[in-house]
This record gives C-alpha cells, sequence and structure tokens, in this order.
C-alpha cells in the first residue's frame, strides 16, 4: 500500500494542487500497527536530526550535530557538489565562527580567500567618463580597539561548502557526509510524540533525484556557453555549475517500468530545512512568506578580466545611466561583476539576456578604460527576489525549523545571503543538539522557541536592509558621500554585531548587571581582542580559546589580581563557583557535560584528557603585569587537578602589552568597555552571542541565569548524560 502511495506523491509532486497533509493527517491517526504494515515495504531508518540541503546553513547546522557527537544524516537533493558561482562574500563575523569551530577552517578559508580591505566608488562626470569619487577602508589595520580582529574576504561558495564538509568529517571521524542526489518526496509529522524527548515523531521519504540545480537553463548558471569571439573556461563547471569530483554519487534514472526510485523513510528527532528559496519543506509546512519579486533583472559573472582599469582587484561600484557596476576581487585573480540590465527604465527578462550582451555592457560600464574577458568560469541572470517567512518554526512540534534561504530570501548584490544563512545555522545548531542530550530538566520548548524569536527579526530586518541598497543600486545617479553614509548607517547589522537578541531563556538583561560593562551588550555577540597565555606567553585572539563545544562559557575578567582587595573578590566569587560546601557546583556538578565522549575530544589519542566535566567552560582574563606562577590562581580559574594530566593551564590569559605581537596591546579591557581594576563576569553562549552580564558579586544572578537557560541541577540518575 505504502509503494502505491509513495509512487502517486512522485508522479503528483509537481502538482500544487496536491496535499502532502492529508497524507500526513492520515498517517498521525494510523494506530501503530498500522503504520508498521504501511512502511513495511520501504527501508527505514532513524537518526537525531535530518537536515535537508547541503548549501552553507545546511553543513554548519550539520557540522553542530555532529561536532557534539549525535546522529545526523544530511541530503542534498542535487547529484553533484556545487563547484562555480552563487555566493562568494564573507563578513568579519563569518571568519570569526569559522576560527569558533576550529580543526584549521578558518586558517583554510583565509588561505585560500582575497581579503576584503578598501573599497572605491565611480561617478560619471559631465564628459561621459568615470573617475574616482570615494574610497572606503572596510578593514583598519593598525594599533587601536578593532571591531573585529577578522577580515571581510571572498571565495566561491563551492569551495567553502568544500572546507566546511572537510571539518564535519574532522569531528565525525569520516562517518557524516552529504548524501547528494536525494529528494523528499513526502512529509509524516506524528503529533502525539512531540513531547517525548526520546520519540522519532518527524518521518521523510526520500528518493533518487537527477535534477540539477535551478540556474540549469540557457540564462541562468551556463558556464559552458560560447560565442565566436571568446572562450570560456579551459575546464568549465557542467551547464548548472555542478561537478563530482569525488565521484561518490551517480543519481539514478527518475523511473523504470513504472517503479519509484530507492525509496527510503527517515524517521528524526528534529528536521532543520535548508533547501533553498523553493523550499520543499517550507511549502509541505504551509508556512506562508512575505516581500515582493521585482522584474529588474541583474547579470552576475565570473571572470577573467583583460583590463587596464586601476580599481580590478577592490570591491568597486561604478554609476552608469542604467544603474551601477558592482565588481568583487576573487581568489585567483577571479573578478565577481553584478550589471543591472534595464534598458531606459524597462525591464529586460532572464530569458533575454545573453553572455555577449553582458559582455558588451561591461565593456561600456568601464569605458574609457579597456574592460574585457576571453575566459567566463560562470554567468548567471536573475530577478530580484526579497522575501521571508512568516514563521521559522513549526509551532506544534518545535520539531521542524528553517534556515537560510528557505527563511529569507535577497539580493547577490549585498553579499549577506551567504552570511545571514550561515549564522541560521549557528544559532540553531547547539540548541537542538541540547535539545536532544540534555535531561529532562531541560526546557526544550523554550529553548527552541528562541530560534524564531531570534533569528525571524533578523530576517525580517535583511529584507528590508537589502531593499535600501537595492533601490540605491538602481539608480543611475548617486551623489557622492550617499553610499559611505548609507555603508556606516547600517554596518552594525550587516557585520552581525548589533543584532538585538530578544529576552529570553538564554538572553536576560532582567538578571544583568550591564553597566558593568560599556560595550559588550546582552543579546549581542561577543567582541574578540588579543591576549596573551599566562602560563607560557603565547598570544590568542579570543575566539581562538573559547571553541565550539555546546558549552557556555564563563569568562571571568578578573581585574588586577595583583591588589590583595580584588583578589579576595576573584576568590570569592570562585569560592561560590565551586559551592564546597554544598556540594553541587555550579561550574562541575549541576550540569554534567552531556554530549558522548567523542564530542569533547580533541586529541582522540587520548580520551580522558579531552572530557569535559560540565556544560560550562570558565576562562578567566585579568590585567595585572605581575609574573603570577599559575598555582597562585584559584582552584576555578586553572581547572581541576586531573590524576593523570595535573592542572590545565590554558584557562589563565592576561590582558597586558608584549613587545612580540603588536595587537596584544592591554587594550582589551578598553575594547570591552571594562574597568581594569574591578573587572566584570561575562557569559557566553555556545554561539557566543552575551546571555548575562554582571559583577563579581552578582553570583545570585548568574546563577538564576543558569537555571533559566538550562533548569534546575541535571538529575542524571537516569542516564540521560550520555558516556
Amino acid at each position: 500500500m505504502m509503494d502505491t502511495l509513495h509512487l502517486a506523491i512522485w508522479k503528483l509532486r509537481k502538482d500544487l494542487a496536491f496535499d502532502l497533509c492529508i497524507i500526513r493527517d492520515y498517517q498521525t491517526s494510523a494506530t501503530q500497527e498500522q503504520r508498521v504494515k504501511m512502511t513495511s515495504s520501504i527501508p527505514t531508518s532513524e537518526t537525531d536530526v535530518l537536515v535537508v540541503g547541503a548549501g552553507p546553513a545546511g553543513l554548519i547546522a550539520s557540522w553542530w550535530i555532529a561536532r557534539c557527537g549525535l546522529g545526523v544524516r544530511v541530503v542534498d537533493k542535487d547529484p553533484n557538489a556545487l563547484l562555480h558561482g552563487r555566493a562568494d562574500g564573507m563578513r568579519a563575523r563569518l571568519v570569526e565562527m569559522f576560527d569558533s569551530m576550529g580543526y584549521g577552517l578558518q586558517e583554510s578559508v583565509l588561505k585560500e580567500s582575497f581579503p576584503l580591505l578598501k573599497s572605491a566608488s565611480w561617478l560619471r562626470d559631465a564628459n561621459g567618463h568615470i573617475q574616482r569619487v570615494e574610497q572606503l577602508p572596510l578593514y583598519e589595520d593598525h594599533r587601536r580597539p578593532l571591531v573585529t580582529p577578522y577580515q571581510p574576504a571572498a571565495l566561491s561558495q563551492g569551495r567553502i561548502e568544500q572546507l566546511i564538509q572537510r571539518a564535519i568529517s574532522d569531528v565525525s571521524d569520516g562517518k557524516v557526509r552529504v548524501e547528494r542526489g536525494r529528494e523528499a518526496v513526502s512529509l509524516v509529522i506524528e503529533k502525539e510524540l512531540a513531547n517525548d524527548a526520546d520519540a522519532f515523531p518527524i518521518a521523510i521519504t526520500l528518493q533518487d533525484s537527477d535534477k540539477g540545480f535551478s540556474a540549469n537553463s540557457k540564462y541562468n548558471g551556463s558556464a559552458t556557453i560560447t560565442t565566436p569571439d571568446w572562450h570560456n573556461e579551459d575546464k568549465p563547471a557542467t551547464t548548472n555549475g555542478t561537478s563530482d569530483p569525488e565521484g561518490k554519487h551517480t543519481a539514478s534514472n527518475p523511473e523504470t517500468n513504472g517503479e519509484t526510485r530507492n525509496l527510503e523513510t527517515i524517521r528524526a528527532k528534529y528536521v532543520i530545512g535548508c533547501d533553498g528559496a523553493r523550499s520543499w519543506l517550507r511549502k509541505q509546512l504551509g508556512f506562508k512568506t512575505e516581500g515582493s519579486h521585482t522584474n529588474t533583472v541583474w547579470v552576475a559573472l565570473d571572470i577573467y578580466p583583460l583590463t587596464d582599469f586601476p580599481d580590478v582587484r577592490r570591491p568597486t561600484g561604478v554609476q552608469t545611466t542604467y544603474g551601477t557596476t558592482l565588481m568583487i576581487p576573487r581568489e585567483k585573480g577571479l573578478l565577481r561583476i553584478y550589471i543591472p540590465f534595464g534598458e531606459d527604465g524597462k525591464d529586460a527578462t532572464r530569458a533575454g539576456v545573453t553572455l555577449e550582451q553582458a559582455r558588451t555592457r561591461v565593456k561600456e560600464a568601464f569605458q574609457p578604460y579597456q574592460f574585457d574577458f576571453e575566459k567566463c568560469q560562470w554567468w548567471s541572470a536573475y530577478s530580484l527576489g526579497q522575501r521571508y517567512t512568516e514563521t521559522a518554526t513549526h509551532a506544534e512540534t518545535a520539531r521542524i525549523f528553517l534556515c537560510g534561504d528557505a527563511l529569507h530570501n535577497n539580493s547577490p548584490l549585498i553579499g549577506l545571503g551567504l552570511n545571514v544563512s550561515a549564522q541560521d545555522a549557528w544559532n540553531l545548531g547547539w540548541k537542538i543538539a541540547l535539545a536532544v542530550s540534555a535531561p529532562s530538566q531541560l526546557n526544550r520548548r523554550a529553548f527552541l522557541d528562541s530560534y524564531e524569536t531570534e533569528r525571524l527579526p533578523v530576517a525580517k530586518r535583511l529584507v528590508w536592509y537589502d531593499r535600501n541598497w537595492t533601490t540605491l543600486f538602481n539608480k543611475a545617479l548617486v551623489e557622492p558621500g550617499v553610499i559611505i553614509q548609507r555603508y556606516h548607517e547600517f554596518r552594525n547589522f550587516s557585520d552581525s554585531y548589533i543584532l538585538e537578541y530578544p529576552d529570553s531563556a538564554l538572553v536576560s538583561r532582567s538578571l544583568s548587571t550591564q553597566t558593568a560593562s560599556s560595550n559588550l551588550l546582552v543579546g549581542e555577540s561577543f567582541t574578540h581582542a588579543r591576549v596573551v597565555m599566562q602560563a607560557d606567553g603565547q598570544t590568542y585572539w579570543t575566539s581562538a580559546r573559547l571553541k565550539a563545544k555546546g558549552q557556555f562559557h564563563i569568562v571571568l575578567l578578573a581585574g588586577d589580581i595583583g591588589a590583595k582587595e580584588q583578589k579576595n573578590r576573584v576568590d570569592g566569587f570562585c569560592d561560590q563557583l565551586l559551592n564546597r560546601n554544598q556540594g553541587k557546583s555550579l561550574l562541575y556538578d549541576r550540569y554534567p557535560y552531556c554530549f558522548p565522549t567523542e564530542a569533547s575530544d580533541y586529541d582522540r589519542s587520548d580520551v580522558d584528557r579531552g572530557r569535559e566535566a560540565s556544560m560550562i567552560n570558565l576562562i578567566a582574563i585579568h590585567t595585572s603585569a605581575k609574573d603570577h606562577p599559575l598555582l597562585e590562581f584559584h582552584e576555578a580559574m586553572r581547572g581541576p587537578n586531573h590524576s593523570r594530566f595535573g592542572w590545565d593551564a590554558s584557562k589563565v590569559m592576561a590582558d597586558i602589552e608584549v613587545p612580540y605581537d603588536r595587537y596584544c596591546d592591554g587594550t582589551a579591557y578598553s575594547t570591552w568597555g571594562v574597568d581594569r581594576t574591578k573587572g566584570a563576569v561575562v557569559v557566553l553562549r555556545p554561539d557566543l552571542h552575551i546571555g548575562w552580564i554582571g559583577n563579581l558579586e552578582d553570583y545570585a544572578q548568574l546563577e538564576k541565569f543558569f537555571e533559566g537557560a538550562l533548569g534546575q541541577a541535571w538529575d542524571v540518575s537516569g542516564g540521560k548524560i550520555l558516556p
């Protein structure tokens, strides 16, 4: 019966009138015995989390789940990995995330990418010639407190995805890999199981797909178009901009003698939909979108330029009579160009654009400079869509979530799509991992509901931001200074440092003492600085010491511990953390590390050394210039004395100036707006957003924050904490 049903689904899935909800309701109302009979002929498997879509959002969500040692399947309908095209801009916040992920990901990305340090604006004068009118630094590299130590950079999305997949393989010992050429064809939600933490209430049936990207058409995504005048890349992408260099998957034929293609049903505790702007999962859930779609056509090209234009290796905007031509320098000499294609205020059509027309328009835009190309690696014509989904979470169950383009859709011009999508997944992945692993004391619903309350407003603001910029880019004339003014007006949002996450179980302004820091804001991301390790004198950006393991971090800004009064304050705070008299230490006992052993183990040659004790990690950063021996610091600051490995020498750092690293200049406390003598306490969530801030005397409020976030002390007698 079930085979026949799924065959019908497959044959009718393009018919929008076909309502999969009927099937969902039917299966939900069936008895367990009936469900077993219906699905007996289709292979069924179970996983903690199913991720649908393997773009940047899907991969980062999968990385979180794999990093925490849990079961994850990640599937994508496209048979081949992306090789060329799509997004390429990385904001500093994304690079910061890669540093926190560890395993050399940030170093690999920066090694291959092209840094974007200064942009330029060009206007056309009365004689029709373009001239440079503005330059804008995107990163300032000198000795002063920096907004971020990370540079914006450009690298092809396909390569970024490959590097994240490598990181997933590293954290999972090669067990997790993208299953390509697999498309979802049915969704079943058993609502009555939603409150059972151990149940698998979501069932999605997959089949083989031979579909390529939607870019597979004559006017979108083709890198093999040739003209009599020039040729494309020596080893071009396929016509849909993809390749399968590893040859790991060959899609089956869509139908053989009326049979369906390799059906499998995956039952999952949670499902994350990262399946793009035309999200299948969003459609099945009936989620509505808000926004608009314009007929304005833009063309994007990845070329090797032949030009004497002086700013060809800088992000540049050039004003023309039909709008702004944008260009972004890329790795290995590539150049991404965006060029508007409306004629005299009239809209063009995607199907009407050819590569030769795009070439002609590029040459016109840069006159009187020479600007041409012989090799076009990839190109695409597209119209602008600016939409967001009304909800990010399946409210009835809190078991299905949308991320990335499935949640919001914006133009490529502003370089935020990849970044905001990745941050959606960065926000969600650790929350789902905790919901799977933590014992019953965790309020899962409040925990998971915070995803929508935090990220849906960001999606709405993204669309608003996109409209502001694209309106500007579509204008034939923009006054000098307007672009710089607009850039500074929106920078806090575009760089993701002011997102205004609202109060929740994970963000508590009411319990915080915000006056303890004038620059670190509750709900926003932590500002990183350069500090020196107390034990060995090595210097680090704080992001490198706050690794993503699913833990919360207490950052104890201990102030001047060389002063006796301050040392007593710090010791008193640490005594409360250890709570020696009552035997329920906040730091070690109340919230044991709930993920499998291997999830906390960086050095797999010795599991015991890597095993974390708690879901709360403490690092201390003081300001004393004295050379304090490690054993002078409180036990809470240096960690427990391991019977085989001794004290952990990596948890105490100092904000002092050192002569061998110009970035480690003793200005971290100034950057954070914290008193160098009195210090402060900052709680960072696993995604490094600030959940709570207070003084050293605010221990009671600190306890209340963790009780609100993680619940009362975890009862592990039921064996929920994994070995």
